[in-house]
């Protein structure tokens, strides 16, 4: 997440039952805003963490400008689950990136394993996982921007439509931006820009004539 912004924003928050009955302020929780470079520093994060409240504020490292920012598509499905569903709320909110696919399923719990003999492992959930807005990522799903489902036929063929899709809108994104270059594209296409502005009584533009700007001429790109 932290390789979508420049800055530091406020990802979300992990919340315990027994944290959430005491009360809480969400800007007091423990903050964890740095992933470590070296394995070293591994032990010191686990330390620090390890006994600490599981309610946990998670920030971005901010890592500063990057020549993708505002270009940048994820792809999400009904797959895309833990901190997949993460990534595509931050990104959702924030306005960083553009979603291609399908709604995710909406599972996302902060959870402890416990082996319990015989080879098995439970797994039980301990906090709930929030938005830095306060959304429950549990049982909400992430609708993606380009609604498009993976087809099977195109599959035989040697073809994903839901990437093809993606990149598609990834190069729409590029041209607006290179037509465009002082107005800020947080991750999203806007159909007005796409289809030209000149006339407003224009029927808004088909899929294909959406995703695929280069072919409209670069007077339609200007807005």
């Amino acid at each position: 997440m932290s390789y979508l912004t420049p800055g530091k924003l406020e990802v979300g928050y992990s919340l315990t039952r027994k944290r959430r009955e005491r009360g809480y302020r969400r800007e007091e929780l423990t903050r964890f805003g740095r992933i470590p470079s070296h394995k070293a520093t591994l032990i010191w994060l686990a330390a620090r963490y390890a006994f600490v409240e599981k309610s946990i504020v998670v920030v971005t490292e901010g890592l500063d400008q990057r020549r993708f920012h505002g270009r940048v598509v994820l792809l999400v499905n009904e797959h895309t689950t833990s901190v997949g569903v993460m990534v595509s709320a931050f990104a959702e909110e924030n306005g960083v990136a553009t979603k291609v696919g399908t709604n995710t399923p909406g599972r996302l719990l902060s959870g402890s394993a416990y082996h319990v003999g015989l080879g098995y492992t439970l797994g039980l959930p301990v906090a709930a996982c929030l938005t830095w807005q306060g959304r429950m990522l549990e049982n909400n799903s992430i609708v993606p921007k380009f609604s498009i489902e993976l087809s099977r036929d195109a599959l035989t063929e040697g073809r994903d439509t839901q990437l093809e899709t993606a990149a598609e809108v990834a190069t729409a994104l590029l041209v607006l931006a290179c037509h465009s270059p002082r107005r800020t594209l947080i991750g999203s296409i806007d159909v007005a820009s796409l289809a030209g502005r000149s006339d407003a009584s224009k029927a808004a533009p088909t899929k294909t004539a959406m995703l695929n700007p280069i072919a409209q001429g670069s007077t339609g790109l200007v807005s």
